[in-house]
C-alpha cells in the first residue's frame, strides 16, 4: 500500500507533465527533477554515519518525544500502519522490523541508537529534497513549479511517515530497556545475596 501510494504520486505527476508537453526536454526535466530531490540523501546518509555515534545516541534530548507529540500519534493512529512501511534498516545491517533479541541490554540501547539515526536520515532527506529543488527553479521555473516542487512535496510526506515512526516506536523500547535494566538489577542483587549467604 505504501509504495502503490508512492508510484500513485509519481504516476500522477509524471502524467500531468506528460499530458500537457510529451517531448524529450519534459522527461529530461523529470528526471532531473527527480534527482535534485532524491539524490542528495544519498551523500547525505553516508556523512551523517560518519559523524560521531554520541551524536545519535538515544540519551541526548533531541531525540526525547514528550507526551503531547506521544499523543498526536496516537490521534493519528500510527499502530494501525506504521508496520505496513517498509523498514529499509538492513541496508545498515540493523533490521527494525521486529526486536530480535528483547532480553539483551545491549541490543535495545543499539536499537534506539538506529532509531535515533534513521530520524537524522529522514529529517535530512526532506529538508535536502526542498533544499537541492530549487537548482530546477534557475533551470525551469515551470519545471519547478509542476516537477520538482511536487516530487519534493511527496518525499517530504515519505521521510515525515518515517520520522513518526521512530519517534512513536523510541518511548516504547525505552520503557522496555528500563524493565530490562531493573530485572538485571534484581538478578545481580539475588546473585551476590545467594554468594554471601
Amino acid at each position: 500500500m505504501y509504495f502503490a501510494i508512492i508510484f500513485f504520486c509519481i504516476a500522477v505527476i509524471t502524467g500531468f507533465n506528460l499530458a500537457f508537453s510529451f517531448n524529450t526536454l519534459t522527461l529530461i526535466n523529470l528526471v532531473y527533477s527527480f534527482l535534485l530531490v532524491l539524490a542528495p540523501s544519498i551523500p547525505i546518509a553516508v556523512l551523517v554515519r560518519l559523524l560521531p555515534k554520541k551524536l545519535f545516541s538515544y540519551k541526548n534530548k533531541i531525540f526525547q518525544v514528550k507526551k503531547n507529540e506521544r499523543n498526536f500519534y496516537l490521534k493519528i493512529k500510527i499502530k494501525d500502519w506504521k508496520d505496513k512501511v517498509p523498514e529499509l534498516g538492513k541496508l545498515v545491517n540493523f533490521s527494525k522490523d521486529k526486536i530480535e533479541n528483547p532480553n539483551d541490554t545491549k541490543y535495545i540501547e543499539k536499537f534506539l541508537d538506529e532509531t535515533c539515526y534513521a530520524e537524522v536520515l529522514h529529517i535530512s532527506g526532506l529538508i535536502s529534497g526542498f533544499v537541492f529543488m530549487w537548482g530546477m527553479f534557475f533551470i525551469n521555473k515551470l519545471a519547478f513549479l509542476t516537477m520538482a516542487l511536487p516530487i519534493a512535496v511527496v518525499y517530504a510526506c515519505v521521510n515525515l511517515v518515517s520520522i513518526f515512526i521512530q519517534r512513536f516506536n523510541r518511548p516504547r523500547l525505552l520503557i522496555g530497556l528500563k524493565r530490562l535494566q531493573q530485572q538485571h538489577e534484581l538478578q545481580n542483587q539475588q546473585q551476590k545475596l545467594k554468594e554471601i549467604a
